[in-house]
């Protein structure tokens, strides 16, 4: 009986997304623009955006001009609140995730809240590259926009868990991603299982002087997608398996990728990041490459960013994903590199934490694949190599 509500609900918000996609303009103005073109709508157009400014204004949505503050800053939003969306928006448009991971020289634990509206997933894994050790867990829910989903959102009600919140998923497991707004600290803590056991880790990332990348991008007029990265980040923590007595403690650089969006009916992306200490300059380097969406008119990515010893760079190039065969995705080795050959690497993954939803209307797949990252970053005449480094790489379609 609970399962057919279920279905009969989720198979509802699927033709309810199917009809306001079809015959936006009926339900809601806040219709999308092709890739890029939403720059061009917006004061300052393409070359205003792309100006990376310092400060970032106090909210992304201005309620007394009823306008999106548009732009590219180096500290995030305090407030991160979309406009009041109307239950359709909120059902089929309104899409969050929040993704931190913590990388040591030869090590990753990392963990993820992804809230789509009618299904939310949380995943946690630790890969040891020395030893090829990978664990990983996930849990999915039905219809998450009810109470048990993952939110983006404290007890109280704070507007962003980049600056003064948590995301906190607890069903079957525990994971928060908390901001401590007194240490300017990123604080993740997990308690879930993996194959082997019970699994706990907690670990913390200074942000009190690094920069990031934020932004608010336009994918219509009244419809954006508000994203925070953090690359790079001094991190330390610990994690403890079932059968261990004592905790193993960790550092290494921490990594950020947490998003809110009205998102597009179809979006696909390929997403990449890692961090790593530069062996010959000593000097932290956090990378975070996409490919596929939030880009300009003339194809070129505006989320890609690099974090040289805390200094961030927006990226604002072409990066091309090389992909194996599909049947061998999860096997064969990758290749990512900008148009200008700046950047070039080989990625191998070991394990997929994807997700996949086919909800007859609604049909989504997710590969999150972690493994190891081979190549060189050139930076303002700088040449960073890295090999073997602990990486993560997405490729994600859904129509959603």
């Amino acid at each position: 009986m609970c399962q057919l509500f279920g279905f009969t609900i989720v198979a509802t918000v699927a033709a309810l997304s199917y009809v306001m996609n079809m015959c936006p303009e009926v339900l809601y103005p806040d219709t999308e623009e092709p890739t890029g073109k939403g720059l061009e709508l917006i004061p300052g157009g393409v070359e205003g955006y792309l100006k990376v400014q310092e400060e970032a204004p106090v909210s992304v949505y201005d309620e007394e001009a009823k306008r999106y503050n548009f732009g590219r800053f180096k500290k995030p939003f305090k407030n991160a609140a979309t406009h009041k969306l109307n239950p359709a928006q909120y059902l089929t448009q309104h899409k969050e995730w929040h993704w931190t991971a913590l990388f040591a020289q030869d090590a990753i634990i990392g963990v993820a809240t992804l809230q789509f509206g009618y299904v939310s997933h949380a995943i946690a894994y630790h890969y040891n590259v020395t030893t090829d050790e990978f664990e990983k867990q996930k849990t999915e829910i039905l219809l998450a926009g009810l109470p048990l989903g993952a939110k983006h959102f404290t007890e109280d009600g704070a507007p962003s868990s980049v600056v003064n919140g948590c995301s906190k998923f607890n069903f079957m497991s525990e994971m928060s991603q908390c901001y401590v707004p007194d240490t300017s600290a990123a604080v993740v803590s997990v308690n879930t299982t993996f194959p082997s056991g019970r699994f706990e880790m907690e670990y913390e990332m200074d942000l009190s002087s690094d920069e990031s990348l934020n932004f608010v991008y336009p994918i219509g007029k009244n419809r954006p997608s508000i994203v925070s990265k953090m690359s790079g980040a001094p991190a330390k923590g610990w994690f403890k398996r079932e059968a261990d007595t004592v905790p193993t403690h960790i550092t290494g650089l921490g990594m950020i990728d947490w998003t809110r969006s009205l998102a597009a009916r179809y979006t696909v992306w390929n997403w990449a990041a890692f961090s790593f200490v530069d062996a010959k300059t000593s000097s932290r380097v956090g990378i975070q490459l996409s490919a596929g969406v939030y880009e300009d008119p003339e194809g070129r990515g505006v989320e890609s960013v690099l974090n040289i010893d805390g200094k961030m760079t927006a990226i604002d190039k072409k990066f091309i994903f090389t992909k194996p065969t599909e049947e061998r995705l999860l096997i064969d080795t990758w290749k990512v590199a900008s148009e200008d050959g700046d950047i070039q690497y080989t990625f191998t993954p070991r394990e997929s934490v994807g997700g996949a939803f086919h909800l007859y209307i609604l049909d989504g797949n997710l590969q999150h694949m972690v493994g190891t990252a081979t190549g060189t970053i050139t930076h303002k005449g700088v040449t960073y190599e890295f090999k073997k480094v602990p990486a993560v790489l997405e490729e994600h379609e859904a129509l959603w």
